[in-house]
């Protein structure tokens, strides 16, 4: 596997999602670093020896990339959102897509271990967009979804940060993971939120996100 046609154009990504603001005690601007543009192409070319029998588990990994994932710092906080092109969605509302992304998923198991984080099988996932209006860019999603709904959630949390530290010592997690999609020939933008059902905090994040208003909220069937 290897990365063809790197993208060239680069600019500062402000790692607070997106938050480029001074406040009375923060300085959000400062924490930043250089990422790619958005909105551009990159090919990744593989290449398989004949023997090789798991090329549709490869195809699987890359289109629960699309449709869930990230590459790259912070992708778990809407940055390194990718869309492969193969695995593009459209539709006219959040039912459609959500409608798409099963039928595409469906036949796909994930492990049913206790300690297994973060799968298909113990993952809720859900899409959110504007009840009145839409996001034409992936800044006025980034924004919306940074200041209404992840710090809002750390707030009914009063939590600084929303992380998971695994029994066994290792490196705190985030349990919950928000993306932000385009749809396919079109200008709308929607956000793509997955929360592990594990979690400690997971009935808690059920309720606020019963209670925020003035978004449309639909959840994936697995």
């Amino acid at each position: 596997m290897r990365l063809s046609e790197e993208p060239q154009n680069k600019e500062d990504a402000y790692l607070c999602m997106n938050d480029k603001r001074k406040e009375a005690q923060k300085d959000y601007s400062k924490i930043k670093r250089k990422a790619f543009s958005p909105s551009l192409d990159f090919k990744i070319k593989f290449e398989f020896s004949p023997h090789f029998k798991h090329q549709k588990e490869v195809e699987n990994s890359l289109m629960l990339l699309s449709f869930f994932g990230g590459i790259g710092a912070r992708w778990r906080r809407g940055f390194g959102s990718v869309q492969i092109k193969d695995f593009e969605l459209s539709g006219n509302n959040l039912e459609s897509l959500a409608q798409k992304i099963e039928e595409k998923i469906g036949t796909l198991k994930g492990s049913n271990k206790p300690d297994n984080f973060l799968s298909i099988s113990n993952t809720k996932i859900y899409l959110i967009k504007p009840k009145d209006k839409s996001w034409n860019s992936w800044e006025d999603a980034m924004n919306d979804l940074r200041d209404n709904f992840y710090r809002e959630f750390k707030n009914c949390l009063n939590v600084r940060k929303v992380v998971y530290k695994p029994s066994s010592g290792g490196r705190e997690v985030s349990p919950l993971i928000i993306q932000i999609k385009k749809v396919a020939d079109s200008v709308d933008y929607f956000g793509l939120i997955l929360v592990w059902e594990r979690w400690e905090e997971f009935e808690k994040f059920s309720s606020f996100l019963q209670r925020l208003e003035g978004y449309k909220k639909i959840s994936i069937k697995l």
